[in-house]
């Protein structure tokens, strides 16, 4: 195969993991065969999609930065950041929360390759609104149920631990996506391999920006078993593509 014909294929296949009603497990499964094939074929990730993107302040070619904002909606901002980093991490990313509030919310900054962070930008977006609505409609259901009611602050805590483990378990999907990509003979393992080169790239552009220590994600304490309990059976049954549950 040409490497003319090599782009349109590449270009093919980042069309669907773009496209708003693509599964994030199959969206993986197409970035890592774009990836096994830039491998292949000797293609720059600039030259297949037709632009060049560098991470400011470094040589890396092929990294995008991305800062967005996380509101602070019902005080559960850095429980959504804490989420989404689980995500992010799962695609391939990294992320930091700023430390201090501003405009009712928080800075968040993501760092990926420029395939993985297409999938990301879809993701954001679609995963803090479905955490939101989630949590309320299931913490006003454990409160109705809860005998002796629970206090506003019970119910917060409540919220963020849920929410957390909503981002954990939709992590959890996607890392199985992965799973199933490097299981599937040559083609697959030689995908696995361009994947944990690329988060090699990604960890070097965020130390050289935040400090040579690369920063992991870590499990969160969980104070409120039944609303990490179903955090996490929602996250792992959610289609944030489509903006339902699957």
């Amino acid at each position: 195969m040409d490497q003319a014909k090599v782009r349109r294929k590449i270009d093919a296949l980042l069309e669907v993991v773009r496209h708003p009603k693509t599964d994030p497990t199959l969206a993986q499964t197409y970035l890592a065969k774009v990836a096994e094939l830039r491998t292949r074929y000797h293609l720059a990730d600039d030259q297949a999609q037709g632009r060049t993107t560098r991470t400011p302040g470094t040589d890396d070619t092929g990294v995008r930065w991305w800062e967005t904002h996380i509101p602070d909606t019902g005080g559960r901002g850095a429980a959504c950041a804490a989420a989404l980093a689980y995500v992010i991490d799962a695609c391939g990313g990294m992320s930091v929360r700023g430390k201090a509030k501003s405009a009712g919310g928080y800075r968040f900054t993501v760092v990926a390759t420029e395939a993985a962070m297409e999938l990301i930008q879809q993701l954001v977006p679609v995963v803090l609104e479905q955490m939101h609505q989630r949590s309320v409609a299931e913490c006003r259901r454990w409160r109705a149920e809860h005998l002796g009611g629970a206090s506003d602050s019970q119910a917060k805590t409540w919220r963020e631990d849920y929410v957390r483990a909503f981002g954990f378990g939709l992590a959890e999907r996607i890392r199985a996506g992965n799973r199933r990509i490097t299981d599937e003979g040559e083609t697959g393992r030689a995908a696995g391999v361009v994947l944990a080169a690329d988060r090699k790239k990604v960890q070097r552009a965020y130390a050289r920006k935040f400090g040579p220590r690369v920063r992991t994600v870590r499990g969160q304490g969980v104070r409120h078993q039944q609303a990490a309990e179903a955090g996490r059976r929602h996250g792992r049954a959610a289609d944030p593509q489509a903006g339902h549950e699957a």
